[in-house]
C-alpha cells in the first residue's frame, strides 16, 4: 500500500528532510506513527521517514523496529524472530 492510502498525512504534519538515495537525494517527511504492525508484534509512537518520488515500492525497517526482533541470516533470506 502507498502511505498515502493507510492515511498518514506526512506532507502537512511532517517536518521536510533531505535523504540521500541510490538515485541521488529526495524530499523525506520525518513523522511519528502511531503504531506499527509486523507480524504479531505491534510498536507504539514509531519514528518515520516518508520518501517521495520514484522509490522501491517497499518500506524499509530500521533499527528502531529491527531491535525488536532476532534476526538470522540464511543466504539471501532475513529471518525476523520475535523477541520474548
Amino acid at each position: 500500500q502507498q502511505v498515502g492510502d493507510l492515511g498518514v498525512p506526512y506532507v502537512m504534519e511532517g517536518k521536510a528532510t533531505s535523504v540521500g538515495t541510490a538515485g541521488g537525494v529526495v524530499v523525506g517527511y520525518n513523522v511519528e506513527l502511531n503504531s506499527l504492525k509486523v507480524g504479531t508484534k505491534t510498536f507504539r509512537q514509531v519514528d518515520a521517514v516518508v520518501v517521495q518520488g520514484n522509490g522501491p515500492p517497499y518500506a524499509l525497517l530500521g533499527m528502531n523496529v529491527l531491535s525488536g526482533f532476532e534476526i538470522e541470516k540464511r543466504q539471501n533470506l532475513m529471518i525476523l524472530r520475535s523477541r520474548p
